[in-house]
């Protein structure tokens, strides 16, 4: 498995817990076109993942650079998949 996908794994909040890990990496095994795993692999509805943002002791502005940054990650994220998935 790509390294940077195992750690993406981890952090996904996964809000069908267990099961739904277990029924996305299964599928994953199922599609893969290759032995390693890699974010092309992942099911499409995963690519809308937003990383939750912590509240807990931050100002506003705080608040808003980390949702900002958040968004800026996950459009290059899924650049970076959409040009996997062209190859």
């Amino acid at each position: 498995m790509d390294p940077q996908l195992d750690l993406w794994l981890i952090q996904y909040d996964w809000p069908g817990n267990i099961r739904q890990l277990e029924n996305d990496v299964e599928y994953m095994v199922n599609m893969a076109e290759s032995d390693v795993l890699g974010f092309h692999d992942l099911p499409v509805y995963l690519y809308q993942f937003q990383a939750p943002i912590h509240t807990r002791g931050l100002s506003l502005d705080e608040m808003v650079a980390d949702y900002e940054e958040s968004i800026i990650q996950n459009f290059f994220l899924g650049v970076k998949i959409e040009k996997i998935r062209k190859k």
